[in-house]
């Protein structure tokens, strides 16, 4: 195969050739604005395809002024996306104007999607900013983004030309996996021969391929900076778990903690949705009770920053909910989150127990159980979750015991122990995995009927 001569101000707007001829690293310190603009750009221009033609932003402009005014925002941040398919004609024009004599370009270093985001930002942003009448700050939690992207017929052109190099290579619209698609081996081939397998698919004249009053696709979206709120949560029902529970596509429980405050939350700060975090977590037939869990709840592009109304929002998710109460609800930042997981192993908790004992009860069963202080015990991975743990010996204390007896065969236990014990599992040994127990204690048979966690006792300030 061989190259052929390509006619460059044919298929590249003379705006183009002037910023690629002239862009180095930097594009503030030799781009003018007023000086790229006397140069005529247009929309099937095979470098840009209209991404520098500031008219065709109207539509851009009049949505984002209707859009940002839902947002709580003081000023906004700009940022571009470009499809995969810019990577490969970027470096097709980078291997052909290397040792072009046509147009005098010092360095194609810079042709690449990154020089045009650049270029964007430098020339665009400024523009932007007036039009829409806000104050652009590279810091602002409001992002407005541009993705640039082609039609479906383009990526089966540019697939088409994969397969007839036999690489295994599927671009898809809307994917922005760049580093996971496999483009190297292309990139890596020789000049000569990308030279001629992209001319013959004629890459010099994709935009012939747009819709010549649209050019390239244009998606707008506003991403808002997540908000962090931090609470304790009680747990006051033995039917919900945690977080939502399916098995084979049918809900297990008919609620859970999350989804008893994700709701409101969602609706209050008109966010896209919400991310529930919580230091540990206890079954879903067990209650918690005391000053409840800590938790930290991350909310996903909200509009809405209702930061004065906490305790008007935690009301409504306690009137609302029948199953869970809320306290403590107030605003934190994402590093709230290592302070709850690192307490949820530095913490003791308190766990009161129904238990049933095989044996009739005596006063010395209830002094022996009463004088536990301090024991170490081993636990295996018990039974009824090895299915999703690893099989594994965990070494935990037991700090103190406090039985007092119901009835012959009944009694309540109250344990406090190091976190991340299997209470359950201590109580009636799970078939002597857990060593010792209140099984091996009393020499009987034991099961536990109820369990709640009374308290959480911390042993390092995670407000700190």
């Amino acid at each position: 195969m061989s190259s052929q001569s390509i006619d460059i101000k044919k298929y590249i707007c003379d705006r183009c050739i002037y910023l690629i001829s002239n862009f180095k690293d930097d594009p503030s310190s030799n781009i003018k604005k007023e000086e790229a603009m006397k140069y005529k750009s247009r929309l099937n221009c095979n470098f840009c395809f209209g991404v520098f033609e500031f008219d065709l932003y109207k539509d851009i402009i009049s949505e984002v002024k209707r859009k940002i005014v839902d947002y709580d925002h003081v000023d906004f941040k700009f940022s571009a996306s470009f499809s995969m398919i810019f990577d490969l004609v970027h470096y097709f024009w980078k291997c052909y104007l290397k040792n072009n004599k046509e147009i005098n370009i010092e360095d194609t270093t810079f042709i690449e999607p990154n020089s045009l985001k650049l270029i964007l930002k430098h020339l665009f942003v400024p523009h932007f900013a007036k039009e829409i009448h806000e104050e652009f700050n590279l810091d602002s939690d409001l992002r407005i983004d541009i993705c640039f992207d082609f039609p479906q017929s383009v990526y089966d052109e540019v697939n088409a030309m994969f397969k007839y190099l036999n690489k295994d290579i599927v671009l898809k619209p809307n994917d922005k996996q760049r580093s996971n698609v496999g483009l190297k081996p292309i990139l890596e081939m020789p000049n000569s021969l990308i030279l001629a397998v992209f001319q013959k698919f004629e890459f010099y004249n994709i935009a012939s391929k747009l819709n010549p009053e649209v050019g390239i696709e244009k998606k707008l979206t506003f991403l808002k900076e997540p908000l962090y709120l931090k609470g304790n949560y009680n747990k006051f029902s033995r039917v919900i778990g945690q977080s939502p529970w399916e098995i084979n596509g049918e809900r297990v429980c008919v609620s859970s903690v999350e989804e008893e405050m994700k709701f409101i939350i969602i609706k209050k700060y008109e966010a896209d949705d919400l991310r529930f975090n919580a230091g540990g977590r206890e079954d879903r037939d067990v209650r918690m009770l005391g000053g409840g869990r800590p938790f930290m709840l991350e909310i996903i592009n909200p509009k809405k920053n209702m930061g004065k109304d906490l305790k008007k929002i935690e009301e409504e998710i306690n009137n609302t909910s029948k199953f869970i109460k809320v306290n403590s609800l107030e605003a934190c930042n994402k590093v709230y989150n290592e302070f709850i997981k690192k307490a949820e192993v530095n913490k003791m908790k308190v766990y009161s127990c129904f238990v049933w004992v095989s044996k009739e009860l005596i006063d010395d069963d209830i002094n022996k159980l009463n004088s536990v202080k301090n024991i170490e015990i081993n636990q295996k991975t018990p039974l009824r979750v090895l299915h999703r743990r690893s099989l594994m010996d965990r070494k935990k204390i037991i700090y103190e015991l406090k039985a007092e007896k119901v009835s012959d065969h009944f009694m309540i236990l109250d344990v406090i122990s190091s976190a991340g014990t299997y209470i359950k599992e201590f109580v009636h040994s799970d078939l002597m995995r857990t060593e010792p127990s209140v099984k091996s204690l009393l020499d009987c048979d034991v099961d536990i009927l109820q369990l709640d966690v009374r308290d959480l006792i911390l042993l390092n300030d995670i407000n700190k």
